[in-house]
């Protein structure tokens, strides 16, 4: 069968026309940007320059896509004349078609280069807003915080490029939104990238800029520190000139806290000058922990004495006040009737008295009939009674004794007896009640050294300070002394290098030192005693836990490292090539031994006149260089979001 499609001849052209057929059913061009374009190809037949497009595209970039509107803007005056027109509109629309046309054309031959030139445009506005504060991004917020403040900004950025890229206005409202949406995303990873990637160059740049300037290195690790404490140049150097005025060797890393420690952990950690220095203070530091601690304790409490001195003292005081006020009392004094005190006596023992006159029992007398017998016979053998202030002032003293040593039955005996004692010498001079009343407040004040020294061992806060409370001024000065007297000994008796302050932080101590001490000096001691467990943290922070970061840097120092022999000896090359460049990270990132002497030497200082302005020096220049990180970050947020509204553009 003969081929019946020869009978169809393909006409001339046809192929020509079945290309074009897209061309051929798209929408027509606007006939203002056809003209235009005619226009611009004629010039370029003619050899006329039409300018520099990847300028063009930077341009484009640095304004987030609205060059074109401003370029035409600008010469829509030149376009109404040109057009011998007098609508500003209509020129406009000339002008915004030519500049269309060129960006067009330039995006069409930039290729990669011209896309660059467009994100170098967004990073530069970037930078420039991030310079005038105008970004959602906050310096020293942190990675995590920065990463949605990041998005922020790329929406921001997106939605004005996607708007200045538009055309109608359904055009750029659908282009701010798509842009907005892209911006957002590629602001989330430039966020999440960029504290990598600052931390890559800072680690490729730490032992250039540590070899060159050690110090200056050091100061941008304590003004690190410094912002991660929270703290204010001014708060720290408050703080340690209060401790050094205190008698206390506080430090920049004591005021810092756990940041401050940490850092001085990496000085401590690796050897070099740095390490035998920070050892040595923190260890010369500690060993006087326990003297410090008790003449902050002997000072807070008013007992610069022991226990043992201070009842010396009071007994001293006491006799030689009862000697003149006793003797003040005995010069008026008349004759004393001690017969209410005898009766006293008889009131209980007359069962005894009875006995007596029945000779045919011979039971003994008990303990407690024993000592009230024993008290009667001191005012009367039965026939006559004394009368005499001394005598009888004497007697009342031995019963006195008698009830101090006795057991409870038989100080409630006594009790009654010593009563009328009292009544009938104040009776006999008006002069003997003061000098009664003084010299039983005395007594109460030396006993209550011991009770003091009992409260300091066991018992119940809440009834220690009950007891407390209720003393006269003088007790409590003997309270004070005994209750002193034995946390000295136990922080003197404590072993070397043990955190002695520990105990006073206790939620017990924490609530009877402050009311125990004179209120002039309770708040002071308990700030020193923080001090002292602060100082003992700071040691433990950087002398212990793990020893093995030591041992590793002490074989790096020695240029020995087991570990990478035996991966050579094994063959295993990469194991080794991995644990030469480990070792070597502490050094590449800048932590040279300078460094690190440099940085102890910041953390260990304690001068109070001198640390506030190198502190504020540090912190100024750490502020500046996260200014810089910002605008870096806010420019590569420009930057990418440039590229990924391109990328979107092209889709």
């Amino acid at each position: 069968m003969a081929d019946d499609w020869s009978k169809f001849p393909v006409a001339s052209g046809a192929a020509d026309d079945w290309a074009s057929f897209p061309a051929a059913n798209a929408p027509p061009e606007d006939p203002i940007k056809a003209e235009v374009r005619k226009e611009l190809a004629d010039l370029k037949k003619s050899g006329v320059p039409i300018g520099d497009g990847r300028s063009r595209q930077f341009l484009q970039g640095a304004t987030f896509g609205f060059a074109d509107e401003a370029l035409a803007g600008l010469t829509t005056p030149l376009e109404m004349i040109r057009r011998g027109t007098l609508s500003p509109s209509k020129a406009y629309n000339y002008a915004k078609a030519r500049e269309d046309i060129l960006l067009e054309d330039a995006r069409k031959q930039g290729g990669i280069g011209g896309t660059a030139m467009e994100a170098l445009g967004g990073f530069g506005t970037g930078l420039g807003l991030a310079s005038k504060g105008m970004t959602f991004i906050k310096p020293g917020a942190g990675a995590m915080a920065n990463i949605p403040r990041a998005a922020g900004d790329g929406a921001v950025f997106g939605a004005l490029t996607g708007f200045g890229e538009g055309s109608g206005a359904s055009g750029r409202l659908e282009g701010a939104g798509i842009g907005g949406l892209v911006g957002a995303g590629a602001g989330t990873v430039a966020g999440a990238a960029a504290p990598v990637i600052s931390s890559v160059g800072r680690n490729a740049l730490g032992w250039l800029s540590a070899t060159r300037d050690p110090q200056g290195f050091a100061n941008r690790q304590v003004a690190r520190a410094l912002a991660e404490s929270g703290m204010t140049p001014q708060q720290v150097a408050q703080e340690v000139a209060a401790g050094n005025a205190a008698g206390q060797p506080y430090t920049v890393a004591d005021a810092m806290g756990n940041a401050g420690q940490r850092m001085l952990s990496n000085v401590t950690k690796a050897p070099g000058y740095g390490r035998t220095m920070a050892v040595e203070f923190l260890d010369n530091r500690q060993q006087d922990q326990g003297r410090r601690l008790a003449a902050i304790l002997a000072e807070g409490l008013d007992a610069p004495k022991t226990a043992a001195q201070t009842r010396a003292a009071m007994e001293a005081s006491r006799s030689q006040m009862g000697n003149q006020n006793y003797g003040a009392a005995r010069a008026g004094a008349g004759a004393v009737d001690v017969s209410p005190a005898i009766q006293a006596a008889d009131n209980f023992l007359q069962p005894g008295v009875t006995r007596l006159m029945n000779p045919g029992s011979q039971i003994a007398d008990d303990s407690v009939e024993a000592a009230v017998r024993r008290a009667r016979a001191f005012l009367t053998d039965g026939k006559s009674q004394i009368s005499d202030f001394d005598q009888v002032l004497r007697a009342k003293m031995e019963i006195d004794n008698l009830i101090d040593n006795a057991r409870g039955t038989v100080q409630r005996q006594l009790i009654p007896i010593k009563k009328q004692l009292d009544a009938a010498l104040e009776a006999a001079s008006s002069d003997y009640r003061m000098a009664r009343d003084l010299y039983r407040n005395q007594s109460k004040a030396i006993e209550a050294i011991d009770t003091g020294s009992t409260a300091a061992q066991r018992g119940r806060t809440e009834d220690t300070l009950q007891a407390f409370t209720g003393m006269r001024p003088g007790e409590k000065q003997g309270f004070r002394a005994g209750y002193a007297d034995r946390l000295i000994e136990a922080i003197q008796g404590g072993a070397m290098g043990q955190n002695k302050a520990r105990p006073f932080t206790s939620m017990a101590m924490q609530t009877e030192l402050p009311v125990i001490a004179p209120q002039r000096s309770g708040v002071p001691m308990m700030a020193k005693i923080g001090r002292e467990d602060t100082m003992f943290k700071t040691r433990a922070e950087a002398l212990g836990n793990s020893k093995t970061v030591e041992n590793l840097n002490d074989q790096a120092a020695a240029g020995v490292n087991p570990e990478v022999i035996g991966n050579v000896v094994s063959g295993n090359y990469m194991a080794a090539v991995r644990n030469l460049v480990g070792r070597s990270t502490g050094a590449l990132s800048g932590y040279t031994p300078k460094v690190r002497e440099a940085l102890a030497r910041a953390l260990l200082a304690g001068d109070g006149a001198t640390l506030e302005p190198m502190l504020q020096q540090i912190a100024s220049t750490q502020a500046q260089r996260d200014k810089i990180i910002k605008a870096l970050t806010t420019g590569l947020l420009g930057g990418s979001t440039n590229l990924a509204t391109g990328v979107q553009r092209k889709n």
